[in-house]
């Protein structure tokens, strides 16, 4: 069997997203306190995929509750995008 396609390793994938995702935030996080401007930051597309991501944290509590650091790393996540929405209404307003 393919390593992509063992279920030991594709049930990790959410993890993996999770992580990749919450490093694209630290890093315009980064860029927004350290340049001090939220330039080029649309806080509607950010509240978007705040609500998708806050969608994916229902689906792990519900359908997957076994999955405890899928959820707990999503918790964190949403978290991470609320401090990336406060950046950019305090830099912007």
């Amino acid at each position: 069997m393919k390593w992509y396609n063992d279920s030991k390793y594709v049930s990790k994938i959410p993890l993996l997203t999770t992580i990749l995702f919450g490093y694209g935030a630290v890093c315009q996080m980064w860029r927004m306190w350290t340049t001090h401007t939220a330039a080029g930051q649309s806080i509607f597309g950010w509240v978007c995929v705040t609500l998708a991501l806050m969608l994916f944290l229902q689906f792990y509590r519900i359908i997957t509750p076994k999955e405890k650091i899928a959820f707990y790393s999503c918790l964190a996540e949403v978290f991470l995008y609320f401090g990336v929405i406060g950046s950019i209404i305090y830099f912007r307003w």
